[in-house]
C-alpha cells in the first residue's frame, strides 16, 4: 500500500524520489482491482511508476522470489483475507506486504520462506534487497 486514502499525494512524494519505480499492488491502493472500480485509476499510477502489477517474480543472484502484496499465509486479523488475489504456495520464497507487521520473516503453512517488507517490520524504511535476500537464504 503506498497510501491508506490520499493517493495522489502520495503519488507526488514517491514521484519526487529518485530511482526507478515499480508497485506491486496493495488492498488500499486506489487501482487496486479489490478497490471498487480500481481500473479507473491506473492511468496515474504510470505517471510514477514503471510498472504497475498484482505480482512479480524476480531472479536476484540466482534465486527465484516472487513478489505479492499479500503473503502465501497470514494476516493482522485471525483469517487470511483477500484469498482471491493471494499468489499460489507452490514453494518459491515470496515478498509481501500487507500484514503491517513488525515481523520481518515468516514461514507460510506450507513451510516457504516469506519477507514481510511493510515499512512496520523495517523501522519505516525500505526495505533493502541484500537483506530480504539474506533472510530468504538464511531460511
Amino acid at each position: 500500500d503506498i497510501s491508506m486514502g490520499a493517493w495522489r499525494e502520495a503519488l507526488v512524494i514517491i514521484g519526487a524520489l529518485p530511482g526507478v519505480k515499480n508497485l506491486v499492488v496493495g488492498n488500499h491502493d486506489r487501482c487496486s482491482p479489490a478497490m471498487p472500480n480500481g481500473h479507473n485509476y491506473v492511468r496515474p499510477y504510470y505517471a510514477v511508476f514503471e510498472s504497475v502489477v498484482q505480482s512479480l517474480a524476480i531472479n536476484h543472484k540466482g534465486m527465484q522470489i516472487a513478489m505479492s502484496h499479500y503473503p502465501y499465509s497470514g494476516d493482522h486479523t485471525d483469517e487470511d483475507r483477500h484469498a482471491m488475489w493471494r499468489l499460489t504456495d507452490t514453494g518459491v520464497p515470496l515478498v509481501h506486504g500487507h500484514t503491517h507487521s513488525t515481523e520481518k520473516f515468516s514461514l507460510s503453512t506450507k513451510g516457504t520462506p516469506q519477507v514481510n517488507v511493510s515499512l512496520e517490520a523495517w523501522d519505516y524504511h525500505p526495505a533493502p534487497l541484500n537483506e530480504v535476500h539474506s533472510l530468504l537464504l538464511a531460511s
